[in-house]
C-alpha cells in the first residue's frame, strides 16, 4: 500500500474547503474505483444545507501512524 498526502494547494476540487475540527460531521475513506485510488467523504450525521463540512485531520494522521507502526515502518519522530 502506498501512503500519500492530499494537497489541493496547486490543484483540487471543492473538497479542499472541508475544514478540520475535533467535532467532525464527516470523515474520509480511501476507496478503489475501477482500480484507481479515490478519497470519499462520508457524512457522520445529517448535514444541513450551508452547514460547514468538518473532519478531524488529527484522527486521520493518527490512523496513518498506527498503520505504519503495525507494518514496522519508522516515523519521523523516532528517526
Amino acid at each position: 500500500m502506498i501512503d500519500c498526502t492530499l494537497d489541493a494547494a496547486r490543484i483540487g476540487n471543492k473538497a479542499r474547503f472541508i475544514n478540520s475540527s475535533d467535532k467532525p460531521n464527516c470523515n474520509v475513506m480511501k476507496m478503489y474505483v475501477r482500480g484507481e485510488s479515490k478519497v470519499a467523504v462520508r457524512a457522520l450525521k445529517n448535514i444541513e444545507a450551508e452547514e460547514e463540512l468538518l473532519f478531524d485531520y488529527q484522527s486521520v494522521l493518527a490512523a496513518q501512524q498506527l498503520r505504519k507502526r503495525k507494518r514496522g515502518e519508522s516515523s519521523p519522530e523516532t528517526e
